[in-house]
């Protein structure tokens, strides 16, 4: 009788503990894990024979050397980056007139969901960048980073974008055992909430918490 007793009050006690936040799985630390992104980006923008194997750097050379400023370990900022409703912008987008829509309406399955999968954040960011210049949008896709992390299941899909004190701000997309990164030419002025918010119209973005 008193092993059963003690065996319930173990079990009482650890039934206590899983109710906390010591039992809960923790998912994968996303914000630790983009600022290895930003890091490695902060080492290819002041890194010219890196990106000259991507393209030619007297095209970006100012844009590169904007770029180079040393602090992409120390973001000021933290936020995080949605698309709600993928298909939703895609129609509103092909609702311009008639012949658009049914341009969206007759496309096969497959070539529909194909779309769709390439909408994502990354794409509001490109167009930002595009709005910029050339020159940016040529230094963005040379100045890329990937890295790969097995802590990154896919499950947490999701993308934040980090600013900093002098840098350019970076999104990082975490996926499938991998996060990737891109710089993102949003003007200093507008580096806040609603300035982001205005840069990225379409895109969900909040404020993360990183307790540091």
């Amino acid at each position: 009788m008193k092993k059963m007793i003690w065996i319930l009050c173990a079990l009482t006690v650890l039934a206590a503990l899983c109710g906390t936040a010591s039992c809960e799985q923790a998912g994968p630390d996303l914000y630790h894990i983009g600022l290895e992104v930003t890091g490695l980006m902060g080492e290819i923008a002041g890194n010219e024979a890196y990106l000259s194997a991507f393209g030619r750097p007297e095209t970006w050379t100012e844009v590169r050397e904007a770029a180079d400023t040393g602090d992409y370990d120390q973001p000021t900022a933290v936020y995080s980056v949605r698309l709600e409703d993928a298909e939703g912008y895609v129609r509103e987008m092909f609702a311009a007139d008639d012949e658009t829509r049914e341009l969206w309406e007759n496309l096969p399955e497959e070539l529909t969901q194909q779309l769709l999968y390439r909408v994502t954040p990354a794409t509001f960011c490109n167009m930002a960048n595009a709005r910029v210049g050339t020159a940016s949008i040529s230094f963005a896709s040379a100045a890329t980073a990937v890295i790969r992390n097995s802590e990154l299941t896919g499950d947490e899909t999701a993308s934040y974008l980090y600013t900093f004190d002098k840098g350019i701000p970076i999104l990082v997309s975490f996926g499938y055992h991998g996060a990737s990164g891109m710089f993102v030419f949003i003007p200093k002025e507008a580096q806040n909430l609603e300035g982001i918010r205005a840069a990225l119209p379409g895109l969900t973005v909040e404020p993360v918490e990183t307790g540091e």
